[in-house]
């Protein structure tokens, strides 16, 4: 059984993060372009939702409890 997770998460939070990353590969800047082509599944690809603006030990546990009950 294949189950997808989907963080999401808002550009302007997304920024900030990836911002704040030193040394990151990819800039800020490259944000938007990246939400811009981004496509968020759809009911069809069996994808769990997870608000990414959580803390990680939060979207483990979400993650965990989803999955069990999918």
């Amino acid at each position: 059984r294949q189950v997808f997770l989907y963080l999401k998460i808002d550009p302007a939070t997304a920024r900030q993060r990836v911002g704040s990353r030193k040394g990151h590969f990819m800039p800020a800047s490259l944000v938007d372009s990246q939400f811009a082509i981004l496509e968020p599944p759809v009911a069809e690809e069996r994808a769990l939702t997870l608000d990414a603006t959580r803390p990680v030990g939060e979207l483990v546990a979400a993650a965990v409890r989803l999955i069990r009950r999918s």
